[in-house]
């Protein structure tokens, strides 16, 4: 509504091919198949960003919009192409699949902030072109060991390379800063072009001439006002997971290992045991500075900066953990884990035949 658009086209079109159907591959082999597919599927926006309304605010006061009526909204359209292969042989035992996609996100819905002068604060633009593509890998074995005893394992595999093709540019051609603020400011998500979606940067510390870690007349580290790191990615580019149930007759038993192989982490909550003087990182620092004389700032217990300069224990991580230098807390946000463990068992023709089937689980998910 309110716009120059009232109809909007999502095509799609899809094909496969059975080739173990057109040809004789033997008894081993139950289905060959190629499958491709291309589609556009849509998104839409919250109400009445086309028409935005004026609202009441205290003693029966009216408010205007804030933001420029959205009159050429168009919706979020994600571009989506896939090819892939199914397979399952030996009398259906071994089952694998494989796939590569590519997607494109355009139009995508922003906010910009505008100049006071203009009478709004905001408009709103349709813009941007994230670009996801990667592969997917799964492959699975079923086991029958006969005396009701069966094992089925599945195995799968995925990769996804994100990259930001193209941003909101304003008249000038100049594009706008995208960014979600953390920690106070002091920690950015950036959206800039050529990047990825996930890229995380943080205020780095002010630092002398010389490159050194610039200190206050007490000893405390300072952030500077402009100069920002990048810290990496939030997103891990390889997942992986590993399922198996083990059953024997109406006892069956599930475990799922998962695994993210890249990405990083920033602990906001270590930081802050830092600035509480109750990490074991502090605990550490006061330890080594008791046992080493040397360690000493002005007659203050000291450790070594990441400049391998000295600055009072105390001091440096009430400034550092307290004003949350993110650089100072990424992680590897690589892990395996046991990600989920069942036991259930079947229970069949309960109370003269009142129930036929149940089934009684225990669950445990990390």
């Amino acid at each position: 509504a309110y716009t120059d658009g009232y109809s909007f086209f999502y095509p799609s079109v899809g094909a496969s091919l059975l080739l173990n159907r057109f040809v004789d591959m033997g008894r081993n082999i139950d289905l060959f198949k190629f499958r491709g597919s291309y589609s556009i599927v849509g998104n839409d926006v919250p109400v009445y960003k086309t028409n935005p309304r004026y609202t009441y605010g205290d003693q029966g006061a009216i408010n205007p919009p804030k933001s420029v009526p959205f009159r050429t909204l168009k919706p979020e359209k994600t571009h989506s192409f896939e090819v892939g292969f199914d397979g399952e042989f030996f009398q259906h035992r071994l089952h694998v699949n494989a796939t590569y996609y590519k997607t494109n996100t355009k139009n995508q819905y922003f906010e910009v902030t505008l100049p006071w002068e203009s009478g709004y604060k905001s408009q709103f633009v349709n813009a941007g072109n994230v670009q996801n593509q990667g592969f997917e890998l799964t492959a699975g074995w079923f086991q029958d060991f006969g005396n009701e005893f069966t094992w089925s394992t599945d195995l799968n595999l995925s990769y996804n390379d994100n990259k930001i093709v193209k941003t909101f540019k304003d008249e000038q051609g100049k594009s706008s800063k995208l960014e979600q603020k953390i920690a106070g400011g002091n920690i950015v998500v950036r959206y800039d072009e050529g990047g990825s979606y996930g890229d995380m940067y943080a205020l780095d510390f002010r630092r002398n001439d010389d490159g050194s870690i610039y200190l206050s007349s007490n000893g405390a580290p300072q952030l500077s006002n402009n100069s920002y790191v990048y810290l990496g990615n939030m997103n891990s580019k390889f997942q992986l997971g590993w399922g198996n149930t083990i059953s024997w007759k109406d006892l069956s038993l599930y475990f799922l290992v998962s695994g993210r192989i890249g990405g990083k982490v920033i602990s906001l909550t270590e930081a802050y045991l830092d600035y509480q003087g109750v990490s074991k990182r502090v605990g550490d620092a006061r330890l080594a500075a008791e046992a080493n004389p040397d360690l000493q700032w002005n007659g203050k217990p000291a450790m070594v900066m990441p400049d391998g300069n000295l600055a009072p224990i105390e001091e440096y991580y009430k400034a550092v953990g307290g004003n949350m230098f993110g650089s100072q807390y990424v992680y590897d946000a690589t892990n395996f884990r046991l990600a989920e463990l069942s036991l259930g068992y079947s229970f069949h023709n309960l109370f003269g035949g009142v129930i036929s089937n149940l089934s009684l689980s225990v669950v445990g998910r990390n």
